[in-house]
Order: C-alpha cells, then sequence, then structure tokens
C-alpha cells in the first residue's frame, strides 16, 4: 500500500513537471535600470569602475549585460566590459570579456553579449568596466539616493554590502563601496533543471519533496511574471 502511495505521488510530481516543460530561453535575472536618481561616475584608463551581482540557488549561463551610460567626455578610447570572479569581497580574476560597443559615446543603454560564460548558484559576480586603450572618458550611470537600495528586479539580487568598487591601478587593487549600484541588467539561461531527490520507494518522501520542489518553481515563475510586469 505504502509503495502504491508513493508511485502516485511520483506520477503527479512528473506530471506538474511536464507542464512546466519549456523553451529554455534566456531571462532577464536582474535589473535596476528602471532607477530615475540618478548621477554618473566616470571610466577611464586610469580608473576601473565594477558592479557586483548575486545569483540565486540555480547554475546559469550568462547571455548578455546591459549597462546605462550618458555622453561620454572623450569618445577616443576602447571601453571593455569583462565578468570577474568574486575575490575577497571585490572583483577577482577575470572570467572573460563581453562583446559590444568599445565606444558607447552617446546616452542609453549598451548591450554586451556573452559567449557562454557559466555561473555558479548562489554566488557574487563583478561586471568590470574599463579602457584598454585611447583617452576615453565615459560615465556609467549609477542609483544616488544614497540609501538602501531600490529591490531589483528578477531572481537575482544586487548587494547592498560591497555593492561597488573601482580601482585606479588596471585592477590589480580596488576600492569597495556599500549601496548607490551603477544601472544595469543581466540576462542569463537556466543551465539545466533544478536537481531532483531521490525516490524512496518504501516511504515516497523523495516524491512528496519533488512535488513542493515543483510548487516552489511555480511560484518562483509567477514572481518572475511579476517583476516582468514592474519592468515593462
Amino acid at each position: 500500500m505504502t509503495t502504491s502511495c508513493s508511485f502516485r505521488s511520483l506520477t503527479c510530481a512528473v506530471a506538474v513537471w511536464a507542464c512546466l516543460a519549456v523553451t529554455v530561453q534566456a531571462e532577464v535575472v536582474v535589473s535596476n535600470l528602471y532607477l530615475t536618481n540618478t548621477i554618473a561616475d566616470h571610466v577611464s584608463s586610469s580608473k576601473w569602475d565594477a558592479q557586483s551581482f548575486t545569483t540565486n540557488n540555480q547554475a546559469w549561463t550568462l547571455a548578455s549585460a546591459t549597462l546605462s551610460f550618458i555622453t561620454a567626455s572623450d569618445s577616443s578610447g576602447n571601453l571593455f566590459i569583462d565578468v570577474y570572479s568574486n575575490g575577497t569581497n571585490s572583483p577577482g580574476t577575470s572570467l572573460g570579456p563581453l562583446s559590444g560597443s568599445s565606444n558607447p559615446a552617446a546616452t542609453g543603454e549598451y548591450t554586451y553579449t556573452s559567449t557562454g560564460i557559466n555561473l555558479d548558484p548562489s554566488t557574487t559576480y563583478w561586471l568590470v568596466a574599463g579602457v584598454s586603450s585611447g583617452s576615453g572618458y565615459y560615465h556609467w550611470i549609477y542609483d544616488a539616493s544614497e540609501t538602501t537600495p531600490p529591490p531589483s528586479l528578477g531572481v537575482w539580487s544586487i548587494p547592498s554590502i560591497n555593492t561597488y568598487a573601482d580601482s585606479v591601478d588596471g585592477g590589480s587593487s580596488w576600492e569597495v563601496w556599500n549601496l548607490e549600484p551603477f544601472l544595469f541588467s543581466v540576462e542569463a539561461t537556466a543551465a539545466g533543471p533544478p536537481i531532483v531527490p531521490e525516490i524512496d520507494p518504501a516511504t515516497g518522501s523523495g516524491a512528496i519533496s519533488l512535488v513542493a520542489g515543483v510548487l516552489a518553481m511555480i511560484e518562483q515563475r509567477r514572481r518572475r511574471g511579476v517583476a516582468a510586469g514592474l519592468a515593462g
């Protein structure tokens, strides 16, 4: 009787999981581009800026990042955007560059794409902006509220501690600051399905855990829909 109940629970869980099966595609996982109380900080060859973000409890593959700039003071440089690991609460080592405009001279949002950088669950990473050559002097917009950051949109988060950093020696050392994050968003693709617990035929506890996990995913998708509606 117990085994029969267990298999019925498993069948129910599999049916619910099948209802969730969709084509995997990139989605906005973190964004504060909606903020309006803003000013800007400069990026140049002698001053790099970095913004932190933290993934949720799932593995992802980075698709792109979008940064918000205002008109450059000097547009004769080559701006780069890299993704860095987290060191000691500051940018660690580069995981790879993102491809996009090397000269964000006009006010606007600029998207930089990834060839597929893998990001671990519940881990902090950094977007690093700098100028590799030339005398370019670009301006990355940031939140000027000077209070607890407004909530970001998406399933990832923006830390309120060790929020952003800057370097005046080409990334050899960093000074880290709290609050006032730079304006950005990230799109990523879920790297795989959630870990499925083992099914115990004797108790059915694994099936119950699976059902609970699937229901949690339904709620997460509902919240993403609400966040997308707010962003729109």
